[in-house]
């Protein structure tokens, strides 16, 4: 959808960690040869990844403006800024932090005690921590080992 709407080719963070097989992390090296290699897909490596993206920019970053085609269709105007996307479950994920808990103020200790249910494209438990934490087995094959 950033591509139609902005002729921009950036790949969300957010989507490619969590949807694809792009390792985020600082330093982890973001697309895995070995990995396309070993399912048979050796070609996409080959070619620099470029056919799945190269530039892969964190949530809300700009991505660029609606072009002229873009912003007539929705009936906005050119060069609106358009920001790279974030799954629908890490957006709830997101609103949980800004909610005080009957009517007060939200702590900052209060984020280590929630946990939300988010229903969308997919269903999972989104929970906040001041420290990394990763339950075996709670990333599927995402979780870091």
């Amino acid at each position: 959808m950033t591509y139609r709407a902005t002729g921009s080719d950036v790949r969300s963070l957010c989507s490619t960690t969590c949807k694809w097989t792009y390792l985020g992390q600082e330093g982890a090296g973001g697309w895995q040869s070995d990995y396309f290699r070993s399912i048979g897909l050796g070609q996409i490596a080959d070619e620099g990844f470029r056919r799945i993206g190269t530039s892969i920019r964190p949530m809300g970053e700009r991505v660029g403006g609606l072009t002229p085609t873009s912003a007539r269709d929705l009936g906005l105007f050119p060069g609106t800024a358009v920001g790279v996307s974030i799954i629908d479950a890490h957006a709830g994920g997101l609103g949980l932090l800004g909610v005080g808990s009957a009517g007060a103020a939200l702590e900052f200790a209060d984020l280590e005690e929630r946990l939300a249910l988010i229903g969308g494209t997919s269903s999972c438990h989104m929970a906040v921590s001041r420290d990394a934490k990763f339950p075996p087995g709670s990333g599927g094959p995402t979780t870091p080992r």
